[in-house]
């Protein structure tokens, strides 16, 4: 599921005989073609993360200095089954409130926003997921 929504956040074209290894080839070549295109380097942003998320069979190479990944969960398991650098705790924001708090700590100079997509459970309206790809131009 995080793969495909990855993918079209990147405009890619999501094909039935698609595998997870050549998706998450297709992934990985277009965020390295944008690196390269854009000279900048990418953020991910995962909310609401339940368990771990093999981020290098996604396609998103988890320890290049290109890449930095922001996730949010609420279970500290999750942080540390993908042994996530700085966890810390945070208060539930509204989706809104949350945006606006990103953008202006990350400032709009130097950002290309791709792709936030949010899904919707059915009838409840309670968010499983937001992906966010961001390019962004921070320093290493």
């Amino acid at each position: 599921m995080i793969q495909t929504q990855i993918a079209k956040i990147l405009h890619l074209k999501v094909e039935v005989e698609d595998t997870t290894h050549s998706l998450a080839n297709r992934i990985l070549r277009r965020l390295k073609m944008r690196v390269e295109a854009t000279r900048m380097n990418i953020l991910l942003v995962i909310d609401d993360v339940w368990e771990k998320i093999d981020l290098d069979v996604v396609g998103i190479p988890s320890r290049d200095c290109c890449y930095k990944i922001l996730l949010s969960t609420r279970y500290f398991d999750v942080c540390r089954d993908m042994s996530v650098d700085v966890p810390f705790q945070v208060n539930l924001m509204r989706e809104d409130d949350a945006w606006n708090l990103f953008v202006q700590c990350i400032g709009s100079v130097g950002i290309e926003h791709v792709g936030r997509k949010s899904s919707n459970e059915e009838g409840g309206g309670h968010r499983l997921l937001f992906v966010m790809v961001v390019f962004v131009g921070f320093k290493n």
